[in-house]
């Protein structure tokens, strides 16, 4: 690795990752929030990023594709635990909604039948639960409960599972 360049180390990666796309997709998820800022949309990002990156051609993501994916989520959630650590409250209240909201439609084409994707929402309701029992200013009090409130909305107003088809 010495004896390359700079340059063509950069042709190398840019190569490989015009060739495997699933390689492309994990950097990207690794590394964007070297190009944005930390937010709710961040996190998105990353997230979609790391679905298309375990998901077949069928748009499905296996039994065995699901453990990588599920590490890679539990990665994003400890971000957002380490956020809220840092009292970067907002942003990490953001992003757990968020993610509560997006995991859970990853049922819909995942294999989770270790029930790791549904670990990762089960740490992020411990997130939540963390915020529940901080000293918030009412504004973010309130929004606090209105997304909780919403998300028990939704859950009562769908068919009883919660999840919503994306």
């Amino acid at each position: 690795m010495d004896l390359l360049s700079h340059d063509d180390l950069k042709i190398f990666v840019r190569d490989l990752f015009a060739n495997d796309k699933k390689l492309r997709q994990l950097f990207i998820a690794r590394y964007i929030q070297l190009s944005s800022p930390v937010s709710k949309e961040l996190y998105a990002k990353k997230l979609q990023a790391l679905v298309k990156a375990h998901t077949d051609k069928d748009g499905f993501v296996g039994y065995r594709e699901t453990r990588g994916l599920a590490k890679a989520i539990q990665e994003i959630v400890e971000d957002v635990e380490k956020e809220l650590q840092n009292g970067q409250i907002q942003p990490a209240m953001q992003a757990a909604f968020m993610l509560v909201e997006e995991v859970v439609k990853l049922f819909y084409y995942v294999d989770d039948s270790n029930g790791e994707i549904a670990g990762c929402i089960c740490y992020l309701f411990e997130i939540l639960e963390t915020l529940t029992t901080m000293e918030l200013d009412d504004a973010l009090h309130d929004k606090l409960f209105d997304h909780l409130t919403t998300l028990f909305e939704k859950r009562l107003s769908t068919t009883g599972t919660g999840i919503s088809k994306p």
